[in-house]
C-alpha cells in the first residue's frame, strides 16, 4: 500500500512539474519575442539599422503569430525607406497591407509604399513605369482617407508627377516640331491637351498646335483653335504670337 502511494505521489509531482514547466517555457516565448522587439527598436533608434534589421527577422521567422510580428515587418518597410532601398520599402510596405489587415501602421505603411515609388520616379525623359506606379498609389491612398492630413500632400504629389508625364509628352512633340514634322507633333500636343488639360504644359502645348496647323496651312483650325486660346487664357503668354501668326508672319 505505501509503495502505492508513493507511487501515486511521483505521477503527480511529475505531472506538476511538467505543468510548471510549459508554463515557464511558455512566458519565456512571449518573454523572448518582446525581448527581441526592445533590442529591436533600440537598435533602429540608434541607427544601427543592420543589427535592427536581424532582430525584426528573428521575430518575423520566430514569432509570426505573435503581436510585434507587424511591427517588424513595418519597421522592416522603414529600414528599407531610410536606406534609399525604395522597390524592397514598396514590397515590404505591401506585405504589410496584405498581411496585417488590421495592423495600426496601415495607413502610414499606404502612403509609405506610394512615397517609395515617388522616389523611383526617374527624370521625364526615362521610362516612366514607377511614376505611373506612384500616381496609382497615391490615388489609392486618398481616396481610402480622403479626409486625413495626408491627403492635401497626396494630390500635390500627384499632380507634381503629371506634369511630369506632360512634359515627356509635350517635349516629344517639341521633338517632332524641331524635325520638321508637325503632323507627328500634333499627335503628341493633342495627347497633352487630352489626357493633361490640368498640367501646366497645357497652355503651351495648345499654342505649339496652333503653330503647326498654321505651318500645315490650316487656317480655319487655326482660327478657331486661336479662338479658344484667348478665351481659355485671356492674359495667355503667347497672345503677341498669335497675332503674328494671324497677319501671317513666321
Amino acid at each position: 500500500m505505501k509503495l502505492r502511494t508513493n507511487f501515486v505521489l511521483l505521477i503527480i509531482t511529475t505531472m506538476l512539474v511538467s505543468s510548471c514547466s510549459s508554463t515557464k517555457s511558455t512566458e519565456k516565448k512571449i518573454q523572448t519575442a518582446e525581448t527581441t522587439y526592445l533590442d529591436a527598436m533600440e537598435a533602429f533608434n540608434d541607427e544601427d539599422y543592420l543589427s535592427a534589421m536581424k532582430y525584426f527577422e528573428v521575430i518575423k521567422l520566430q514569432y509570426p503569430a505573435s503581436q510585434f510580428a507587424d511591427d517588424a515587418q513595418y519597421y522592416t518597410a522603414e529600414i528599407n525607406f531610410k536606406r534609399k532601398e525604395f522597390i524592397l520599402a514598396a514590397f515590404n510596405y505591401r506585405l504589410l497591407l496584405t498581411t496585417y489587415r488590421s495592423s495600426e501602421f496601415s495607413k502610414s505603411a499606404y502612403f509609405k509604399q506610394a512615397l517609395s515609388y515617388y522616389n523611383l520616379s526617374p527624370n521625364f525623359d526615362r521610362d516612366q513605369k514607377y511614376t505611373y506606379e506612384a500616381i496609382q498609389s497615391l490615388t489609392d491612398f486618398y481616396v481610402a482617407y480622403p479626409n486625413d492630413s495626408l491627403s492635401k500632400e497626396a494630390l500635390n504629389l500627384i499632380n507634381e508627377l503629371k506634369n511630369k508625364l506632360a512634359r515627356k509628352v509635350y517635349e516629344t512633340g517639341i521633338f517632332y516640331k524641331k524635325q520638321e514634322m508637325p503632323r507627328s507633333a500634333v499627335i503628341y500636343f493633342d495627347q497633352v491637351l487630352e489626357e493633361y488639360f490640368d498640367s501646366i504644359y497645357h497652355e503651351s502645348a495648345m499654342f505649339e498646335k496652333i503653330a503647326m496647323l498654321h505651318w500645315m496651312k490650316k487656317f480655319e483650325e487655326v482660327a478657331i483653335l486661336s479662338d479658344s486660346y484667348k478665351q481659355m487664357y485671356p492674359r495667355g503668354q503667347f497672345l503677341t504670337q498669335l497675332a503674328e501668326l494671324s497677319t501671317g508672319k513666321k
